[in-house]
């Protein structure tokens, strides 16, 4: 459900005259609400609300999918795309939270697990909204996600060990803030994801302007996530097995020379093969710095570290996101300018 819009956005643009400046904004609005939500709600699931947040933010989800496929105006998209972001930014932490409570000590491989599937329904999300568009309109393909969350939300359970209620201490963000382990799980989340938000904006262009065609492109843009389908569970498992922090510290000093290597590159097939590899130890910094979340709050506060490891991890790869995309669209427009023969210097 989450996906469906990024394919459907040309679409909705044509249908109903959008201006591409204010695209972003309702992409935009979904990552605000759902960062402000884990903030600020994850810690009510540490007190005994946890499948409450769960069923709140399924409601809010589905209602922003049903919201936004009859809206017609720039305000309706981005006004519906922020209840669906509030709405996963209620049931993440709290769905980590139940996880993660039942069974600590396989803390990585839960947590693993839960990577592999929403990984694998955002990448089911744009071929089947472009499969329903064919069949329904632009409506379908937001009213099916709809139904299938509601659906998903008939089965939520909750143990009553993993759903017991904590006496959290107030000023809950601040009380994890002041744990130095704490402070290094932000940091492993700030540091993949950057590198994260750095890399999903430009690798489309770059292929194209090696001279990928548009089969090539959407072929290794699919190879690169498929790791995380099938290995992030592993991934969750070495850190559940060597400690989260060393797991994931050496995972990222793995993947920083495969990294510059696909920025280095000049083949499509050599950006394809370190993509992948790069995603294949990816799958294993995901799950560990999670669980390194996991590991450094406290049982009281289990949700609220979850919330705040997941708001840390989307504004870093949202923000660094929009810094290369301007950077990229700024070099791309002065190399136009520079071969049209004017305005070079401006360039």
């Amino acid at each position: 459900g989450f996906a469906a819009v990024f394919a459907l956005l040309p679409k909705l643009q044509d249908e109903y005259g959008l201006e591409t400046k204010w695209l972003g904004l309702i992409t935009a609005t979904s990552v605000l609400c759902s960062v402000a939500a884990q903030l600020g709600l994850a810690r009510f699931a540490d007190r005994g609300h946890a499948l409450r947040m769960m069923r709140a933010g399924i409601v809010c989800m589905v209602v922003g999918f049903v919201w936004f496929a009859y809206a017609t105006e720039l305000w309706q998209f981005a006004a519906a795309r922020a209840v669906v972001g509030f709405g996963g930014g209620m049931f993440s932490p709290s769905a980590r939270r139940t996880v993660v409570a039942r069974d600590p000590a396989r803390a990585g491989a839960l947590l693993g697990t839960m990577v592999s599937v929403e990984v694998g329904g955002f990448m089911l999300g744009p071929p089947l909204a472009l499969v329903l568009y064919a069949v329904g309109g632009l409506q379908l393909p937001f009213l099916v996600p709809a139904v299938l969350v509601g659906l998903a939300g008939c089965t939520l359970r909750v143990s009553a060990t993993a759903g017991a209620p904590t006496t959290a201490p107030k000023g809950a963000v601040r009380a994890l803030l002041a744990r130095p382990e704490v402070r290094a799980a932000l940091l492993i989340a700030a540091a993949a994801n950057l590198s994260i938000g750095a890399f999903e904006p430009i690798i489309a262009r770059q292929l194209e302007d090696i001279g990928a065609g548009d089969a090539a492109i959407a072929l290794t843009l699919a190879g690169f996530a498929m790791p995380y389908v099938f290995f992030s569970r592993f991934g969750g498992r070495l850190a559940d097995r060597h400690g989260a922090y060393r797991t994931a510290v050496w995972s990222m000093l793995v993947t920083a020379p495969i990294v510059a290597t696909v920025g280095l590159a000049t083949s499509a097939i050599v950006i394809g093969v370190f993509g992948v590899l790069r995603s294949m130890f990816d799958t294993i910094t995901a799950p560990s710095g999670s669980s390194a979340m996991a590991h450094a709050a406290p049982p009281a506060l289990l949700g609220t570290g979850q919330g705040l490891y997941g708001a840390t991890a989307q504004v870093m790869t949202r923000s660094e996101e929009r810094r290369v995309g301007k950077e990229c669209r700024y070099r791309w427009s002065a190399d136009n300018l520079k071969k049209g023969g004017g305005g070079g210097g401006g360039g």
